[in-house]
């Protein structure tokens, strides 16, 4: 939607002025992006609660520290009380600790501060004291004895909990091959792009016919009792058409196309990758009948129980077997690999 104003006046056709234009603008856009069909924006929202622990965290570590109110005698604060200096006591820990904020900023070893504090460990604080103090003018209050004010603890806690947050989605992403899911977005049919348009390859052309046909109507070969390969194997060269070929079959059925490669299922962590092949059969399954590409197929299959081979390259390999045997007929799937 366009929206045409003049520059000279500053409202919208609408009768309404340019700025609740914009704003109106922004919100539809931000609830176009949330509402839209597919896996949801999940990067965007990781890259900025990692900014904002980032610069929450530089905030803490570069702020300048405040100084501590420093350690004096009891008898220096009974004297700035007698001297009227003190205009709120805080009584912490039973009596043992005492602050007192000063009515004046005072000078204690080259530190301006506003507060003092007193450790009284063998003193037990009775009421008669307390009036006492509160006849100097001071205000008197007994606190639980934290020495931690609430607005700095609160920020701290936030802090670790959004770093912790960043952290665990990134891992949690690994696993499920990115943050939010979504690594094997099926691809919709492109129907200008067919066999027709592919040049060459006129026998692979005619064995993909089949294919072709299965696509488009499963229940027929159900219906006749007839199997359709469940995996075709493309194999030549790079740069001969191996990827052409797959989008035309996919074009000509006008079914969607999932594709992945090999180097996709690839991970350092343990059971990624069998978990990344279970995801594209589950994916698979929803948007039946479609097409699962796997191109770079050499780099994921090869001869199982050979020398040199990890232990997590046998098990997604045999991950993958299992759910290429598991695909019935009836489910319109067609594994195609090059």
């Amino acid at each position: 939607m366009v929206f045409v104003s003049s520059p000279n006046t500053g409202v919208s056709p609408r009768g309404r002025p340019l700025r609740r234009e914009r704003r109106n603008w922004r919100l539809r856009a931000v609830f176009a992006l949330v509402r839209r069909p597919g896996p949801f924006p999940y990067w965007p929202l990781a890259a900025i609660a990692a900014s904002i622990a980032v610069l929450v965290g530089a905030w803490i570590v570069l702020r300048p520290s405040p100084v501590p109110a420093p350690v004096v005698a009891y008898s220096e604060i009974a004297r700035a009380l007698s001297a009227h200096e003190v205009s709120e006591l805080t009584v912490e820990d039973g009596g043992a600790r005492l602050v007192a904020t000063l009515r004046s900023p005072r000078s204690i070893e080259g530190h301006v501060v506003t507060q003092i504090v007193a450790s009284v460990p063998l003193r037990t604080v009775r009421l008669d004291d307390l009036e006492r103090w509160s006849a100097f003018g001071a205000r008197v209050r007994v606190g639980p004895g934290s020495r931690f004010s609430s607005p700095e603890v609160v920020i701290q806690l936030v802090s670790l909990l959004a770093v912790f947050g960043v952290v665990a989605f990134f891992f949690l992403g690994q696993g499920r091959g990115r943050p939010g899911g979504g690594k094997f977005a099926p691809t919709p049919p492109d129907r200008h792009l067919t066999l027709a348009a592919v040049g060459g390859a006129r026998e692979a052309q005619a064995d993909l016919r089949d294919v072709i046909a299965y696509l488009k109507d499963p229940s027929r070969f159900d219906a006749m009792g007839a199997k359709c390969p469940k995996g075709v194997l493309l194999v030549g060269p790079p740069g001969t058409g191996k990827t052409l070929l797959a989008r035309a079959v996919a074009g000509e059925a006008g079914c969607p196309m999932i594709v992945a490669a090999g180097s996709d299922f690839n991970e350092m962590y343990v059971g990624v990758g069998a978990r990344r092949v279970r995801q594209l059969a589950k994916q698979a399954r929803e948007q039946a009948p479609c097409i699962v590409f796997i191109d770079e197929f050499d780099s994921l299959g090869g001869r199982r129980g050979r020398p040199n081979r990890s232990g997590e390259e046998e098990v997604t390999l045999n991950q993958l077997l299992v759910e290429m045997d598991g695909m019935e007929g009836s489910e319109g799937i067609v594994w195609m690999a090059a």
